[in-house]
């Protein structure tokens, strides 16, 4: 399969690497030099969308935030014309929280939302979105979250999904398109990051930050089936293993 991917952050160099017959496009020349292969696209700029109007490819993937297009309307209708299964990467912060904290490929989405009405434009014309938990891989490592001070309380529940899986099950999705479908994506083992820390600590890796434990907070819990239940895999399904691999890359 021959895919068109819109964007050329974190997770295209993934499907990059493990599908080296994509085209990614970039809006600078400079990434699109280092990495070849790749043509100049931005959303917010029409006179380069014919840089992808004359690409044969099987499928689009869409990775950047639809909201940030300014001209979604014209956008969505080039894309369209293409008629090739279209794929929109997007978030669990997509989901409203549920009282139980769990949510589900189907579960109610936050409609106020200026990403979710952009996404839902395209999936009710006919894309699929899947919704991703964090994404993490090498250079992203979780610990590494930690020693930046960016986690604020440990008793919050962290959903995660290796880099390598997202792009895999973004590859499988378009493999077994079904048109305006929703999906959920994560490694399946909701974590409450007072087990990772109590892991990095006891490993070394960290000494016991100083922050909140407050319980009262109420974090998402991602449960997805629809992918799962059509076949698909991960790689990477144990967080503390990769923790172990992403620490050794880092004393490398």
């Amino acid at each position: 399969m021959k895919t068109l991917f819109l964007g050329s952050g974190y997770t295209g160099n993934y499907f990059r690497y493990l599908y080296p017959y994509s085209i990614h496009s970039s809006r600078s020349k400079d990434k699109i030099n280092k990495h070849g292969g790749g043509v100049i696209f931005d959303a917010n700029r029409p006179d380069t969308w014919e840089s992808i109007g004359h690409i044969k490819a099987d499928a689009v993937i869409i990775s950047f935030p639809l909201d940030e297009c300014n001209c979604l309307e014209e956008l969505n209708s080039f894309l369209f014309e293409k008629k090739l299964p279209i794929l929109v990467i997007g978030t669990t912060s997509a989901f409203l929280p549920s009282p139980e904290g769990e949510i589900y490929d189907d579960s109610p989405l936050n409609t106020l939302l200026a990403r979710n009405k952009a996404e839902e434009l395209f999936r009710k014309k006919g894309a699929s979105v899947i919704y991703s938990a964090g994404i993490y891989g090498k250079g992203r490592n979780p610990v590494d979250w930690l020693r930046k001070g960016y986690i604020k309380n440990s008793a919050l529940t962290v959903n995660l999904i290796h880099a390598e899986d997202l792009a895999r099950a973004c590859n499988f999705i378009l493999e077994n398109f079904s048109e305006s479908q929703r999906y959920l994506i994560s490694d399946n083992h909701p974590q409450k990051w007072a087990d990772i820390i109590n892991f990095a600590v006891k490993k070394k890796y960290i000494t016991a930050p100083n922050i909140s434990s407050d319980k009262t907070q109420k974090g998402k819990i991602v449960k997805p089936e629809k992918i799962f239940e059509m076949g698909f895999n991960l790689r990477h399904p144990d967080i503390f293993e990769e923790i172990q691999f992403l620490e050794s890359l880092d004393k490398m």
